[in-house]
């Protein structure tokens, strides 16, 4: 067994290193962000279905009568959650730069 796991352990180290291409970083992201938006708000008691979360977001005519306030709640945790992540990447550039402001211009910037 602790060989194996050794062995994904290595496997892990070599995909690790490999660069993904811009546009599937950004497809990742965005399926990441279309779930965690569908299933936030599900629990919460919204009666989307995945599927129909997407639609919303994309733009596309979803004939959801009656279920107006589901669709204004996934668009508004939608926004939401791309303004957190404006804020965060702001966060993460202001520490980097105060790091060096106060003499530390080895600092990574990582505010973690």
């Amino acid at each position: 067994m602790a060989r194996r796991l050794m062995e994904i352990e290595a496997a892990r180290a070599v995909v690790e290193q490999i660069p993904l291409p811009p546009a599937v970083v950004s497809e990742m992201r965005n399926r990441a962000r279309l779930r965690s938006t569908h299933y936030s708000t599900r629990i919460e008691g919204n009666r989307l279905t995945l599927a129909e979360a997407e639609r919303v977001l994309t733009g596309r005519k979803v004939p959801l009568h009656g279920r107006e306030r589901d669709v204004s709640e996934v668009r508004s945790y939608w926004k939401a959650l791309l303004r957190v992540e404006e804020w965060a990447a702001r966060l993460y550039e202001l520490s980097a730069s105060y790091r060096q402001l106060i003499g530390n211009p080895t600092a990574t910037g990582d505010p973690r």
